[in-house]
């Protein structure tokens, strides 16, 4: 019988690290034409390294290669499936100072997964990994894919090649059931979705926005929730898929809601884990976690944007408040997000990013014990 890994952890990291300046200034330098692309893979490849040994050494048994080699948390791997193609927003954004252009993806042809440049970056993980460590491979979740190609003026360009809302649908579920598939092949056990989708939708100002374009918050949830359940189907025994009902990354301006809204949806995802965020000032905050059944649950507890040390005794508090609704066992411990925001520019230091993990570890030492394994 094929055994499942134990992840997630009771410590545990959602995936992105802040970028180093050296990989900064490489990535500025190869879109200049300075260096090329063997040398900026040189210098990810030696800052990866370096971002495995210090998860390692902070307690982490489930790394991530911190999404160095990644521009964007979504639109990279977006871009390596067949039949998309980059978009650029007429409308600009201000970014470190300047107006930019803001970037989407666009429909081409039929979706498909084929040879993604991912995998290559996965099998570099492989050859790196040592110790009684696992790697967490992170994708933008299927309905993160749905929402991107539908939303705003994107919906008449796809609607260009996909007149079927429900053909797009099948592609894109097909996509990832190949992409995880071709994942489990190479040796990774353990995935994680990230899916911006949900706290959106749990949002009053975004659902009137919503219904003001004539839609419906509880069925774009359905469709959210099928397109998700579709792709993730049939995956591998011995494989672990979880599910990261975050915020954009690093989006400070979208409210941290509760999931209440959509919890009856979103926790039928048949999926082994939910990573799931909330703020720590408000009470009476996780009822919504009620409809998780078997599933592990990774709170999001820890602010990630802050060099603030959370109150270990208020999060043991929190921890045990959510053990009314999810077993004990059943918990683990994380950020509310990932540490490398949106824009690439940190309100913390390298350092207190690593005292933020650390912190996480011996919180959950603290309420677990010394085997910190679920």
């Amino acid at each position: 019988m094929m055994t499942k890994p134990k992840a997630p952890f009771r410590s545990a990291i959602i995936g992105s690290f802040i970028r180093p300046e050296i990989l900064k200034e490489a990535r500025e330098s190869f879109k200049n034409g300075e260096i090329n692309s063997a040398d900026l893979r040189e210098i990810e490849d030696k800052e990866i390294i370096k971002v495995v040994e210090k998860e390692k050494s902070a307690g982490i048994r489930a790394v991530t290669d911190g999404e160095f080699r990644r521009s964007c948390w979504n639109l990279d791997f977006f871009l390596g499936l067949e039949g998309i193609d980059k978009l650029e927003i007429d409308n600009t954004v201000l970014f470190k100072g300047q107006t930019k252009k803001s970037e989407s993806i666009r429909v081409t042809g039929k979706i498909a997964f084929s040879d993604h440049p991912m995998l290559e970056d996965f099998e570099f993980m492989t050859s790196i990994m040592s110790g009684d460590v696992i790697i967490k491979q992170t994708l933008p979740a299927p309905a993160q894919l749905l929402n991107e190609l539908l939303r705003n003026d994107n919906k008449t360009i796809t609607e260009l090649v996909y007149d079927d809302i429900q053909e797009l649908m099948s592609d894109i579920a097909q996509a990832y059931r190949d992409a995880i598939r071709a994942f489990y092949e190479i040796g990774c056990r353990y995935m994680q979705f990230d899916d911006a989708t949900w706290l959106n939708l749990c949002n009053d100002k975004c659902i009137e926005q919503l219904k003001q374009r004539d839609l419906d918050y509880r069925t774009l949830a359905e469709m959210y929730a099928e397109v998700n359940t579709v792709a993730f189907s049939g995956y591998p025994e011995d494989m672990v898929i979880g599910l990261n009902a975050c915020r954009v990354p690093g989006k400070k301006y979208i409210p941290r809601d509760t999931y209440d809204k959509v919890a009856d949806i979103l926790f039928k995802i048949p999926v082994d884990a939910f990573f799931v965020e909330f703020d720590n000032d408000k009470s009476g905050i996780f009822e919504s976690l009620s409809y998780v059944e078997n599933q592990k649950v990774v709170l999001g507890l820890i602010n990630p944007l802050s060099p603030h040390l959370e109150d270990k005794e208020m999060i043991k508090r929190r921890i045990r408040e959510v053990a009314r609704y999810v077993p004990m066992e059943q918990i683990c411990l994380s950020t509310q997000s990932g540490f490398a925001p949106f824009d690439d520019t940190s309100l913390i230091s390298e350092e207190e990013q690593w005292e933020k993990v650390k912190w996480i570890v011996e919180i959950s030492k603290d309420m677990w014990g010394e085997d910190t394994i679920v």
